[in-house]
């Protein structure tokens, strides 16, 4: 019988003290009327023995003031002695010192006052997933829309090696609505891919304006920022979940990404749109490196030779009418596998 290590219900305790911040390289916050707040105060586990690792617990910390603020430690309260490590920031160990919490840019939706969406991945599974893709050298994808998720993901990816082999990104998240700056700029750091889609503020307005304040709409889905700070990045359909008439048709999402508007006109934020000739290459050839899909994307010696013949050259097209070019012939390994007019 293997021998417990500790009672039925363990209390995990971490010991936090507030930094007055003067003379460090970044605004942070002295203000003793900040505080910081927590997703649980205590963090319960089942019988643990000495010879099973225990489950993986998360909670997080949350900065809701308007400046950054400096943690000056972490710690279990016992230390060494309670046999458990925790994990901050993808770091591991048992104290941690000068922990920087940036201001929390995650407002609620409208007509809230502390709704901003619930995950629906368990830390276990999260866990489990990790461990899968480094043991095989896998790409971990994740779906993340909201700045929470995409911090937890981002956060608890950012310590690890890359496990991956060549340019394929370790992480690739799906969507990525509302991403903080730092998390914007340690994917552009570590590499952590992004496949987000245009279509959703073409096609779903109606939701987004119920629910985000019109500068909070316009600054979603930053594209051009993510592009420039290096993030590697594509676009997708996300199809069939994309309520549109057609979920896999890609020029509604081309032109979401080049004009920045709704289908109903309705204006998504300039400061964000992309170029036609930027729009496509993040829809074929940095598709393909995104997913870690090797050659494919590029009419390119040793490539397959998979393309389409269109109705219209997208980059002499107008803007307002990319939604209009459709398809007319699809060609697989050289070979043609569909065409308009024998079909009908």
């Amino acid at each position: 019988m293997k021998k417990l290590a500790a009672p039925l219900l363990i209390l995990f305790f971490i010991v936090l003290n507030l930094l007055s911040c003067d003379g460090l390289d970044e605004n942070y916050s002295n203000n003793p009327n900040h505080r910081l707040s927590f997703s649980v105060d205590t963090l319960s586990f089942d019988t643990v023995f000495t010879t099973i690792g225990s489950a993986t617990k998360e909670f997080m910390i949350y900065n809701r003031n308007d400046q950054p603020l400096l943690i000056s430690e972490i710690m279990l309260a016992s230390g060494e002695e309670t046999g458990f490590r925790i994990n901050v920031d993808g770091r591991k160990g048992d104290h941690f010192q000068d922990v920087r919490i940036q201001a929390d840019v995650n407002e609620p939706y409208l007509g809230s006052e502390d709704e901003v969406g619930f995950p629906v991945c368990s830390d276990e599974l999260m866990e489990s997933a990790i461990q899968f893709c480094k043991e095989n050298h896998c790409q971990l994808s994740m779906h993340a829309m909201g700045g929470h998720a995409i911090d937890r993901i981002v956060d608890r990816v950012y310590g690890e090696e890359k496990w991956t082999d060549g340019d394929v990104p370790h992480l690739r998240i799906e969507h990525v609505t509302e991403p903080s700056q730092r998390a914007i700029s340690r994917c552009a750091e570590k590499g952590i891919g992004v496949a987000t889609q245009p279509i959703f503020l073409y096609a779903e307005i109606e939701s987004y304006r119920a629910n985000l304040s019109q500068e909070r709409l316009e600054a979603s889905y930053p594209v051009k920022t993510m592009l420039e700070k290096g993030v590697p990045l594509c676009f997708s359909t996300d199809a069939p979940a994309t309520s549109w008439a057609v979920p896999s048709d890609p020029f509604p999402c081309l032109k979401g990404g080049v004009t920045r508007k709704a289908w109903d006109g309705f204006d998504c934020g300039q400061g964000e749109k992309v170029d036609i000739e930027t729009a496509i290459a993040l829809y074929t050839r940095e598709a393909a490196r995104v997913a870690g899909i090797p050659k494919v994307g590029q009419l390119k010696a040793g490539f397959h030779a998979d393309f389409a013949v269109l109705s219209e050259d997208l980059l002499e097209v107008d803007s307002d009418r990319i939604d209009q070019v459709y398809v007319l012939q699809t060609y697989s390994n050289g070979e043609k596998v569909y065409d308009k007019e024998e079909a009908k």
